[in-house]
């Protein structure tokens, strides 16, 4: 089944650029999170856009997208901001994350 109109083609869309622990805000994330949303919308999807989100609003911004989420659903998740990779795990960093040691990285 293919995704026909903007409910069926959804995208989440973060940059995460200010991290406390950071000298200061990264200067891409914000950018890069506007542009590529506007080309999605110009695209038919029908995206949502977080900046700077915590721990929690990034929960809640995922909970929503997959809520929203239907079978044949055509769903992209974009993140700019910090990662890292821990046990061959990739992950996304809120603005709040607090990791010092890698058993930090699955808690936070």
């Amino acid at each position: 089944m293919a995704a026909d109109n903007a409910s069926d083609r959804l995208a989440l869309v973060i940059g995460n650029a200010t991290y406390p622990d950071n000298e200061a805000p990264l200067k891409e994330p914000l950018n890069d999170a506007r542009d590529v949303a506007d080309e999605l919308k110009r695209d038919g999807f029908d995206v949502e856009i977080g900046e700077n989100l915590t721990s929690a609003a990034m929960r809640r911004a995922v909970d929503k997208l997959y809520a929203r989420t239907r079978p044949g659903s055509v769903v992209l998740v974009f993140f700019s901001g910090f990662g890292v990779q821990s046990a061959r795990q990739s992950y996304s960093l809120p603005v709040d994350a607090r990791i010092w040691t890698e058993a930090d990285v699955r808690r936070e």
